[in-house]
């Protein structure tokens, strides 16, 4: 009986492996047939759906990074001197804004103002946000303060040389049928009426208390640097200033990109961009 079981396993061997052979046979055969198919316009079209896919998949990543990861930005213009020049390029982290929330007081961000927009510098037709590197000095809950034109935070003046002698303080906004507007302001102690124009040429003094989701943006070349000082105080506000050189003020988180992390270019500059809370700026210090 052991004879007879092994010779029927022998004798079934040769078999499986004729099957298999031809099996292995019938696969090339159907593999060839596949090729032989792929040729003319199948076969540019499925090269082309490749590719498509291939450029989607880049295009994605690239979108991902710059949203939610990592991007490049190239410093222009002097208001961050010393701390950054001109021409430098930053590592830029988005997800610290957008998934991490981890804004804090001194981080030097990228961020936009209230209607400051520019063109795609590719085709110009693109409107994009402009965008800023500025330092944050005021966080939710901070009060912001201006007295002769000195901006405090907190009670700390943040560029004493801005000192004036005139003293302007807002009395009342009134906003006319016709759209004029007129400001009446006390102008060291004497009352006046101001068109919205007139009112630029004052500092108004005012107090302020940052909402929730307000932030106080300043360069730190604090004596040329168009950043959230620019502001004519809570008392006017901004929908009826209109004007894209002039009001900044607080700006709201989703107005921060990202958090300045890295000079990566020129290479021998490669540094990390500290946190400064107590940053300011270095001609006062000389005082």
């Amino acid at each position: 009986m052991e004879d007879m079981n092994e010779k029927k396993v022998a004798s079934l061997e040769p078999e499986n492996n004729e099957k298999s052979e031809s099996e292995i046979d019938s696969g090339k055969k159907s593999g060839k047939k596949e090729k032989e198919k792929l040729t003319g316009w199948p076969r540019v079209r499925k090269e082309i759906r490749e590719w498509a896919i291939s450029l989607i998949v880049a295009v994605l990543v690239v979108v991902i990074m710059k949203e939610f990861v990592l991007l490049p930005i190239k410093v222009d213009g002097a208001s961050m001197n010393p701390t950054l020049t001109h021409g430098e390029r930053l590592l830029v982290t988005v997800y610290d804004v957008k998934l991490a929330n981890k804004l804090e007081k001194g981080d030097v961000v990228i961020c936009n103002y209230p209607g400051r927009t520019n063109k795609d510098p590719i085709v110009g037709l693109v409107t994009m946000d402009t965008n800023f590197v500025k330092r944050i000095v005021g966080v939710p809950g901070d009060t912001v303060s201006r007295v002769q034109g000195v901006t405090f935070v907190n009670g700390e003046a943040l560029d004493i040389k801005k000192m004036r002698l005139t003293s302007a303080a807002v009395k009342e906004v009134s906003t006319f049928e016709n759209g004029e507007v007129k400001i009446t302001a006390l102008i060291n102690g004497v009352e006046r009426e101001l068109t919205l124009e007139q009112s630029r040429g004052y500092a108004f003094d005012y107090e302020y208390v940052l909402g929730e989701d307000e932030y106080f943006v300043v360069g730190d070349n604090r004596y040329n640097s168009h950043d959230s000082r620019s502001w004519n105080g809570p008392e006017i506000p901004l929908m009826l200033v209109n004007d894209v050189t002039g009001d900044v003020g607080p700006i709201t988180k989703d107005m921060i990109v990202g958090r300045a992390k890295y000079v990566f270019w020129p290479i021998d500059e490669f540094e990390k961009i500290e946190n400064n809370p107590a940053y300011v700026d270095p001609s006062d210090l000389a005082q």
